[in-house]
């Protein structure tokens, strides 16, 4: 037991009989460990609440008065074991689950042996994919305990439905909106440039407390791609040096709460030099050493909260934002800023670097490897175009192209079913062709659609397919990315457009004709 843990327990009184703790105004509580220190979540009466990463979580038990009271008093007790096992987070989870079923539970049902299998369905189908875990674990729960008419049958039923939704989800990942998805090269080239300067480059308006704050969290997230609570979370000590190399403590997310800290490598020197002179403000020298935080900002009541919440993070970036915002080049407008879109870019680029699914899942703190599944298998490539157009089947993106010519077939025939496209963002798709691969024999594709395609031996290219069109949008995108910023990605990505180039000019060639007419 943590020292911190042992001080904070000397001012309750526990009560074995219930396993729960009063406080020194007599309330019933639990004593949360999953976060970066204890966390008193008051479990007493109707209403239960507590203060978490800089924001409030409670339940009203009363709202709920569709629900009889002993399936009430079930659903209250499997709360109480969850939130000693994970984060107080999970009230998020809670809230919304018990609103579904409590507005769907009929006069009729004395508890859950009256509810027959489309019931079940039904509530099911209403949740959102987040809360079907949660009504699914609770429902296990009690067929544990064998109370509530909840029976061992239905719940293994309900432990083979899925929660999640892959197509929304593969759609949620692949779709290259400029305003929500993840960045292209270029983009993600100039937000470093941006992101990444040095303290003494920086004017003075940029200087101020909440100006380098906004800096420097971002900064970390493109190093990362953690999520904002964790970083949020970080303590005023939470960057410091191993040797020779400085790390960042980053707390556990989600499923993940309780368990190991991740230590994140800096290498900018930069970014460390940009947190000593935020810690030389006064204001925020004050904060950081009163609530042990390391982001800490006077223009959010951190007395009552204990640190920054997400919100205060998107207000910042509002603010700052747009003084350095470019145009993005998909839409004309100015480049969209949030946490969500770097850390879906960061996923993505370990996606394109074929990083084995349980490795980016692990990186991610995903809770399964589906996520992780979806950027592999639905990642366009840096080209930044929407795929969302196609079922795309592929297991793996970018495979080393070991031949630089075509290697397919040329067919007649069109198999819609199985098609491959150039990714044109914001218009009508070309299609070159279709894929013979026989994936119940031979497994799913380890490729990834038109880069890999015109060099597969299972590609099937259409004699009328619109091939030239493929290798002027082939040039447009060498073009792109010849004119940004050189680095290893780049030369990469160039290498691989001008080896599909050159199979693509092979093609056209071997149908008879010229790239150029």
């Amino acid at each position: 037991m943590s020292a911190i843990l042992t001080d904070m327990l000397s001012g309750y009184e526990y009560d074995a009989e219930k396993d729960v703790y009063l406080n020194g105004e007599g309330k019933e509580c639990i004593i949360n460990t999953k976060g970066n220190e204890p966390t008193e979540i008051v479990v007493d009466g109707d209403y239960w609440h507590t203060n978490y990463a800089g924001n409030p979580y409670f339940i009203d038990w009363e709202i709920f008065s569709n629900l009889p009271i002993h399936i009430l008093n079930e659903y209250k007790s499997f709360v109480l074991s969850k939130l000693k096992q994970n984060a107080p987070v999970y009230i998020k989870k809670v809230k919304p689950t018990l609103r579904m079923v409590d507005s769907l539970w009929n006069d009729e049902w004395n508890d859950f042996s009256d509810l027959k299998l489309n019931d079940h369905i039904e509530i099911w189908q209403e949740l959102n994919h987040d809360y079907r875990s949660c009504y699914r674990e609770a429902f296990r729960y009690m067929s544990r305990k064998k109370s509530c008419g909840a029976t061992h049958y239905m719940a293994a039923e309900i432990g083979e439905w899925k929660s999640r939704n892959n197509v929304v989800l593969m759609k949620q990942v692949t779709d290259w909106n400029p305003k929500t998805g993840a960045y292209t090269v270029p983009e993600w080239e100039k937000l470093n440039n941006i992101i990444c300067t040095p303290y003494e480059n920086l004017p003075l308006s940029e200087k101020t407390a909440d100006a380098i704050l906004i800096r420097a969290f971002m900064w970390l997230a493109l190093l990362c791609g953690k999520r904002p609570i964790q970083l949020l979370g970080m303590k005023k000590d939470g960057i410091y040096k191993i040797g020779n190399e400085w790390f960042a403590e980053v707390r556990p997310a989600k499923a993940q709460a309780g368990g190991e800290y991740v230590l994140v490598p800096i290498k900018d020197e930069s970014l460390i030099n940009l947190f000593e002179h935020y810690r030389m403000i006064p204001i925020v020298s004050e904060l950081q050493n009163k609530h042990d935080r390391l982001f800490v900002s006077e223009r959010y009541d951190m007395d009552t909260y204990k640190e920054l919440p997400t919100h205060f993070i998107v207000r910042l970036t509002k603010e700052w934002w747009p003084k350095h915002a470019f145009k993005c080049k998909r839409d004309n407008e100015n480049i969209v800023l949030t946490t969500y879109r770097i850390r879906h870019t960061v996923a993505t680029n370990l996606a394109m670097d074929n990083t084995p699914r349980e490795i980016i899942a692990i990186v991610m703190e995903h809770d399964s490897n589906e996520t992780a599944n979806a950027y592999i298998n639905a990642c366009a490539s840096r080209l930044g175009r929407e795929l969302n157009k196609v079922d795309l089947n592929s297991d793996g993106i970018f495979a080393a192209i070991s031949e630089h010519y075509f290697n397919g077939k040329v067919v007649d025939e069109l198999d819609k079913n199985n098609s491959i496209l150039v990714p044109i963002y914001n218009t009508k798709p070309l299609f070159v062709g279709s894929c013979s691969r026989n994936t119940p024999k031979d497994g799913i594709c380890t490729k990834h659609p038109f880069l890999s395609c015109y060099t597969c031996a299972s590609f099937r290219a259409w004699k009328d397919g619109e091939h030239k069109k493929a290798v002027k949008y082939i040039d447009m995108e060498i073009d792109e990315l010849t004119s940004a910023s050189e680095s290893e990605l780049t030369n990469r990505d160039l290498g691989k457009l001008r080896e599909t180039k050159s199979a693509v000019i092979e093609l056209i060639r071997n149908i008879g004709g010229s790239a150029n007419e």
